[in-house]
């Protein structure tokens, strides 16, 4: 009876376990996620070439928006990071499923082109010439 008992917590603490180092994978994963964003966020702000604090009210439209959706990841990245940091720290504790992740505004999204709005074409005298079906 004793062994069993025995074998009994060995097993649920291999369990523990793996199911903490899976939680710190996912919050390492989030953590690397979360720096992309502070550094697309730091983009945005000083746009790569100065720290001019007066580089914030020349933002366009497009960057205004750009910069308050790269915020909203960063809190969604953060709360991410701290949820599975916890969960690694109490394995034992299930929790509970992800938010879906914040979605860019319809102003944001650019419109990208059709596979076949154009084509690659080889021919005789134009080699490697690149045409519009239009």
């Amino acid at each position: 009876m004793g062994v069993v008992a025995i074998v009994a917590l060995l097993v649920w603490g291999a369990t523990l376990w793996q199911r903490s180092a899976r939680f710190a994978r996912e919050a390492h994963s989030h953590a690397d996620m979360l720096i992309g964003h502070e550094i697309n966020l730091d983009r945005i702000d000083f746009d790569g070439h100065s720290v001019d604090s007066e580089r914030r009210t020349m933002l366009t439209e497009y960057e205004v928006r750009e910069r308050a959706f790269m915020i909203q990841l960063i809190e969604y990245e953060l709360m991410l990071v701290n949820k599975y940091r916890f969960a690694a720290r109490f394995p034992w504790v299930t929790p509970e499923p992800d938010p879906p992740p914040p979605v860019p505004p319809s102003t944001m999204r650019r419109k990208v082109p059709n596979a076949g709005d154009r084509v690659f074409s080889s021919s005789a005298n134009q080699k490697n010439t690149f045409q519009s079906n239009h």
